[in-house]
């Protein structure tokens, strides 16, 4: 019985896998899984991150008059991936060094909704009526400088707070239940866009929600599928995975 546990305890060694009694942890953090299923892994990852990244170039053309203007918007997509792109690079390079996407930040956004609800900066009446598609684009792209230049001034104060260590001191009295609430607003700014989203289609997006509580929560580990792995000695020893588990996003 000891031979045969721990042969079985080698072969989860050699996948990647440890196992745990305790614990319907699948990976632990000094795992390695894979390669094919590490690229899938990441495919995932950088799908979850897609959505994001979109979500935010699209609320801001809501607020600077680009709502219907889908050339504007695709350079503003096509830039933010470029910049996304170059501070994932450098933040993983001479930066922080963690695998991650440094992605667009919605906390931006309580701002520049306020900023574009001043009278002087909304949206004419009549607008995409009254103007060419190339008038349009340049009022939108002075409303875009103005954000922008906003927002490099405060990120300087944000650098600044960072370099002295003043929120290091000011993290002794920000609790979770300070952070919560702020994180929640910020998810509730973004409604508009996820609802202007879904309503062109409502059956495929509350089809698209309920297939993957149901793959995430209910299915879970209850149906494992066979995936194909070699051990060290190039035999071929397929393990069965809980794939509506680990790719309940991707399904």
């Amino acid at each position: 019985m000891s031979e045969t546990i721990s042969t079985s305890q080698a072969d989860d060694d050699e996948r990647g896998i440890k196992p745990s009694h305790k614990s319907r942890l699948i990976y632990g953090i000094d795992d390695s899984p894979p390669i094919h299923l590490t690229l899938l892994f990441g495919l995932q990852q950088l799908i979850v991150c897609l959505g994001g990244i979109y979500t935010v170039p699209l609320a801001v053309a809501d607020k600077i008059c680009a709502e219907f203007n889908a050339e504007l918007k695709v350079q503003m997509f096509s830039s933010m991936l470029v910049v996304v792109g170059l501070s994932s690079i450098v933040m993983t390079s001479i930066g922080i060094r963690l695998p991650i996407i440094q992605g667009a930040s919605p906390s931006f956004l309580p701002p520049v909704i306020a900023f574009m609800q001043l009278e002087e900066w909304r949206c004419p009446d009549n607008f995409t009526q009254a103007l060419t598609l190339e008038e349009q684009t340049e009022v939108s792209i002075v409303r875009l400088r103005e954000i922008s230049g906003a927002l490099l001034a405060a990120s300087a104060v944000q650098v600044v707070i960072g370099m002295t260590g003043v929120m290091g001191y000011c993290m002794k009295f920000i609790g979770p239940l300070t952070i919560a609430p702020s994180v929640a607003l910020i998810g509730i700014n973004l409604y508009h866009v996820i609802n202007n989203m879904c309503s062109k289609q409502w059956g495929i997006a509350f089809f698209t929600i309920i297939m993957t509580l149901i793959s995430g929560l209910y299915i879970n580990d209850r149906i494992k599928l066979p995936i194909p792995a070699w051990n060290r000695s190039g035999k071929y020893k397929p393990f069965k995975l809980p794939v509506f588990t680990v790719f309940s996003v991707s399904i």
